[in-house]
């Protein structure tokens, strides 16, 4: 028997419980991380994350990488559905498109992290 802030279940009862305080998310999301580089193949340059399946996993990855004001030129993150690859030539993202940001570093101001959550929040 497990007890859970201060409730008494059985062990295959506790997973159960552990889903019902998460909130699934529609699809799964893979976080993705480019450290771009001349020396390798870009599809090479690709680090799968993490895959959140719930809004609890998303804000806890979210809140361990590295934020934009962080990251070294060339360096950047994506977040595609499961099974969508962060490449033109994935099927899926025949109409797609990328938004990016050059910021001068002199000027950038921390906020650039709350526009890059609102922008992923869309």
């Amino acid at each position: 028997m497990v007890v859970n802030s201060g409730v008494s279940v059985k062990r295959q009862d506790n997973k159960m419980i552990q889903n019902l305080n998460q909130h699934p998310l529609q699809d799964q999301w893979m976080f993705w991380f480019n450290k771009l580089s001349k020396d390798s193949e870009f599809e090479a340059q690709l680090v799968k994350v993490h895959i959140c399946k719930s809004v609890e996993e998303f804000w806890s990855v979210y809140k361990h990488i590295k934020h934009p004001n962080e990251l070294r030129m060339k360096e950047d993150y994506s977040f595609f559905k499961v099974g969508v690859s962060p490449q033109w030539e994935d099927p899926a993202n025949e109409k797609g498109g990328r938004w990016v940001f050059s910021i001068n570093n002199r000027m950038c101001d921390p906020n650039i992290d709350k526009l890059d959550i609102y922008l992923r929040l869309l």
